[in-house]
């Protein structure tokens, strides 16, 4: 009798844990630190990061979200019709399949190349020219749907951008603007602070900083107490180093805290976790 039930037990032991990992590949998310090892919490949902597309199961791509978190597009992505069967910010390339937009490779992920219709492929589904073959024909598509880019002239810190390649070099776009990538706020100009977009770090702008509700912050952070854009989080490891994950749930500077890690307000008071977060009003 023994035996048995331990057999079964070890059974429902396997057949949980197989569960556990089924459904982490789809867990909703708000954070990082709500998924998995080393998943990453895009769109919504906990998925496989990656760099490349070796990184991926076989037949999936590594592909850019809106966030600049890289991510394994799962096999029910890809294909289209029309841009609007794809998810924001991929575009229905000519061969009916969702790609990232590009003007040059570097917008795309490590080791895809930018085609002539202004997509992001592997080296594999273009020929030689980098045109990129239509599925099925055996032909090759012509430069549909580019994007807008800045032009011949590369943009500054602040310039209005689509593309890291509309972007003097080291600088990256995001949030619609180039920004100066960093480690911790160290690397920024004094007063600026670095934040976590997606799986970019970079420094905020003065303009990106002073809020009255979340909806005056860029996409992906919101406006706390002490009416700053900050990022949300869980934990401290949710910020970038060296910053605190505050009482009431956003990232600061150590000098922003009090001894209790509650964020310093303006009028010099301080807020707890019972005063935290912005309105999302507005």
């Amino acid at each position: 009798m023994s035996s048995p039930l331990r057999v079964l037990g070890l059974l429902s032991v396997v057949v949980w844990l197989a569960a556990g990992c089924g459904a982490s590949d789809s867990r909703s998310c708000k954070f990082k630190s709500d998924c998995a090892g080393s998943q990453v919490c895009t769109m919504g949902t906990c998925g496989d990061g990656c760099h490349v597309s070796a990184d991926c199961p076989t037949g999936q791509s590594c592909v850019t979200a809106a966030d600049k978190t890289k991510v394994c597009q799962l096999p029910i992505e890809n294909q289209c019709a029309v841009s609007s069967d794809c998810q924001v910010p991929l575009i229905c390339a000519v061969d009916q399949r969702c790609r990232n937009q590009c003007q040059v490779s570097v917008d795309c992920p490590s080791g895809q190349i930018c085609s002539t219709t202004q997509t992001c492929a592997a080296p594999s589904e273009v020929d030689v020219n980098n045109n990129l073959a239509v599925g099925g024909s055996g032909g090759t598509g012509g430069g549909a749907g580019a994007p807008s880019g800045a032009g011949g002239n590369k943009l500054d810190v602040g310039g209005a951008c689509l593309l890291s390649s509309d972007c003097n070099e080291p600088l990256v776009c995001t949030l619609g603007k180039c920004h100066v990538v960093c480690m911790n706020s160290a690397d920024c100009p004094a007063g600026q602070s670095c934040i976590v977009v997606g799986d970019l770090a970079v420094c905020q702008l003065p303009t990106e900083t002073d809020c009255a509700y979340s909806s005056d912050c860029p996409t992906l952070l919101i406006c706390a107490a002490d009416q700053r854009c900050r990022n949300q989080c869980q934990v401290s490891v949710d910020c970038r180093p060296r910053q605190i994950c505050t009482t009431s749930k956003v990232c600061a500077e150590p000098s922003q805290v009090d001894a209790n890690n509650n964020l310093i307000v303006r009028d010099g008071g301080v807020t707890g976790s019972a005063g935290a977060g912005g309105s999302t009003g507005g």
